[in-house]
């Protein structure tokens, strides 16, 4: 994708999480763009929130350990919470079978 396309998609994904606040899965690949883009937090946020709104699914839990894995501690998270997360998505996937 080229920066045209990503801020496309990303208007896109930012339209679809106002207009179904309650679906879960444009919040999470709203994250996916926010990553690639190299906000952190944002994908986090946008991570989390899929988190709450379909507790089940282990996708957004495991994208939210492999962004604190990558992150520097200098970036404000730490080593424990990404290994929390991924217990959190094992769980999850484990649950699901």
């Amino acid at each position: 994708m080229n920066a045209s396309q990503l801020d496309q998609a990303l208007a896109q994904l930012e339209g679809s999480v106002a207009a179904y606040p309650n679906d879960p899965a444009p919040w999470h690949d709203l994250g996916l763009i926010r990553e690639h883009e190299s906000d952190s937090r944002g994908a986090i946020e946008a991570f989390e929130h899929a988190v709450a709104l379909a507790r089940t699914d282990w996708r957004p839990r495991l994208a939210i350990a492999a962004l604190l894995s990558v992150l520097r501690p200098d970036g404000g998270l730490r080593h424990r919470e990404a290994a929390s997360a991924v217990r959190e998505a094992r769980g999850q996937r484990q649950a699901i079978g």
